[in-house]
């Protein structure tokens, strides 16, 4: 079965229903979905303000992004289920043998490409991006298991299953999968925020982004689910992120 095709239907958990033309109800997704899991998250980190929690900004910062993941996963199952469709049977379905241990080490490779693209830059744009990626490590070995779980398990899924498997999906409905898997990856990119970053910097971290975007919307179609490029996603994550937690933990007080 043809997964990442305009001809293509989400898997059925029963009999399939009659198919029915398109209509633009189906692109409000694209907005309903993002205003659902920005909105849920601003609410708690509001309601949070409000009763003056005593969190530190570590605390803010992860908490903040594992509830804006979970706010996507529970917004994409919500969007499935109303359909009469389930999460896992609909995107992380078996699909092509072996596709996720070639990912393993496809991931790894893109993410050591990304950093000796990084290492080319001029040394004022690297001290740059090592000042800013300072602002996201752990200080604690507590704060490295949140960065962990974020970054490698809970971002991967949820990105995953928005730009490849919702969007990248809706949007082969209506172009071909080459046009589909660029503009998801635009998206892709810039929701990341590192175009907003003044300098060459933030416009290389960008484009690393778009490109993985590609290859990661690739890797969905070829792998026929959403398992192959979330553990691709994953692997690239890890590799950039366990070095810093390494070299944390090592040095933490026992």
């Amino acid at each position: 079965m043809k997964v990442w095709e305009p001809e293509a239907e989400p898997r059925p958990t029963a009999e399939p229903a009659p198919r029915t033309p398109r209509t633009a109800e189906s692109w409000l997704d694209l907005i309903l979905l993002p205003l659902l899991s920005v909105g849920l998250t601003g609410a708690l980190i509001f309601g949070a303000g409000q009763v003056s929690l005593p969190l530190d900004e570590a605390v803010v910062l992860y908490g903040s992004m594992i509830v804006l993941y979970a706010a996507v996963i529970l917004a994409v199952a919500l969007l499935l289920r109303l359909r009469g469709l389930r999460l896992f049977q609909t995107f992380l379905s078996a699909g092509r043998a072996w596709s996720g241990w070639v990912a393993i080490p496809l991931g790894i490779l893109l993410a050591l490409c990304a950093s000796g693209v990084i290492e080319l830059l001029p040394e004022g744009i690297q001290q740059e991006l090592m000042e800013r990626n300072e602002e996201m490590m752990p200080d604690t070995p507590g704060q490295a298991i949140a960065l962990f779980f974020v970054a490698v398990l809970l971002a991967p899924l949820a990105e995953e299953l928005y730009f490849r498997g919702h969007l990248l999906r809706l949007m082969s409905r209506h172009m071909s999968f080459g046009v589909a898997a660029v503009l998801s990856a635009l998206l892709f990119s810039l929701v990341h925020g590192h175009l907003l970053s003044p300098g060459l910097g933030g416009m290389v971290l960008t484009l690393i982004i778009f490109l993985l975007g590609i290859a990661l919307a690739f890797v969905a179609r070829w792998g026929g689910s959403l398992r192959a490029p979330f553990v691709l996603h994953a692997a690239y994550n890890a590799t950039l992120t366990l070095p810093g937690i390494y070299l944390l933990l090592t040095d933490a007080p026992a």
